[in-house]
C-alpha cells in the first residue's frame, strides 16, 4: 500500500507537470490501475487455494514490482504505454488480499483469525500514512521513487522464499505440537471452532466481513473509474 499510494497516486502531481497531462488524462492514469485490480481478486483466491498462498503472492509481487519499475519509462513514452503498465500493476496487486486471507486461513486457528486479519491488514493503513508523509520526496525525483519501490518488492520476494510458507505443515522449523494445534483448530469441525461458529452464526457475524469487504472493493472501484465527466471533473 505504501508503494501504491506513493506510486502514481502521489507522483501524479509531479508527473503531470513534467509531462503536461490534462486533468482528464490524470484521471485516466489513476483509473487504469483498477481495471487490472478488479479482474484478479477472485482468480487470486482460487489459485492461492490450489497452489498455495506463498508462491502466488510471491508471483504477484514480482509482477507488480516489475511493472512498477517500468512505469517511468512508460510514462515518458506514451500515455497508452502507461495505461497498459498500470493495468498490469493492478493485475498483480489484485492477488494480494486473497493470498493474505488464504494464508491466514491455513496458519491461524478459527478463534484467532479476526485478530490476525486486523494485525496483517493494518499494514495497508501504515503504508498509506508513511507514503503520504514522505510525499515531499517527489520533489527530488519522482521516477526514482518507482525504482525504489520496485527494488523493495524484489527484496521482499527473496525474504518470502526463505520465511513465508503456505501452510504450517510446510514450515521446516515449526514444532510438532504447534503444527498439530493449528491443524486441529483451524477447521470449522473442531470443538473450539464449532462453539465459536455457533455463537457467531446466532448474531450473523460469520456472514458479514466477507461480503462487506468484497462489496466495498467491487462497488467503489467501478465508481472511481467512471465518475468523471468528459472534462475530467468529478
Amino acid at each position: 500500500y505504501q508503494r501504491r499510494v506513493h506510486g502514481v497516486s502521489v507522483a501524479i502531481i509531479a508527473m503531470s507537470k513534467e509531462l503536461q497531462w490534462s486533468q482528464e488524462e490524470q484521471f485516466d492514469v489513476l483509473g487504469s490501475f483498477f481495471y487490472g485490480y478488479i479482474s484478479t481478486q477472485i482468480l487470486g483466491g482460487k489459485l492461492a487455494e490450489r497452489y498455495g498462498a506463498s508462491p502466488m503472492l510471491q508471483l504477484a509481487v514480482l509482477v507488480w514490482s516489475f511493472f512498477t519499475m517500468l512505469t517511468p519509462a512508460a510514462a515518458r513514452s506514451s500515455l497508452w504505454a502507461l495505461y497498459l503498465v498500470r493495468v498490469c500493476v493492478g493485475l498483480g496487486e489484485g492477488f494480494t488480499l486473497p493470498c493474505i486471507h488464504a494464508a491466514i486461513a491455513r496458519w491461524f486457528p478459527l478463534g484467532e483469525r479476526t485478530r490476525a486479519v486486523a494485525v496483517v491488514t493494518s499494514g495497508q493503513l501504515i503504508g498509506t500514512v508513511i507514503a503520504l508523509g514522505s510525499s515531499p520526496a517527489m520533489a527530488w525525483d519522482w521516477a526514482a521513487m518507482f525504482y525504489i519501490y520496485a527494488v523493495l518488492g524484489f527484496v521482499w520476494v527473496l525474504v518470502a522464499r526463505l520465511a513465508f510458507f503456505s501452510t504450517p505443515e510446510q514450515h521446516p522449523t515449526i514444532t510438532r505440537e504447534e503444527c498439530v494445534y493449528i491443524a486441529r483448530n483451524r477447521e470449522a469441525g473442531s470443538a473450539d471452532s464449532s462453539e465459536l461458529k455457533k455463537r457467531d452464526s446466532s448474531n450473523g457475524a460469520s456472514h458479514g466481513p466477507g461480503p462487506a469487504s468484497s462489496g466495498r472493493d467491487w462497488s467503489r472501484t467501478p465508481f472511481g473509474m467512471c465518475c468523471t465527466d468528459d472534462d475530467g471533473q468529478a
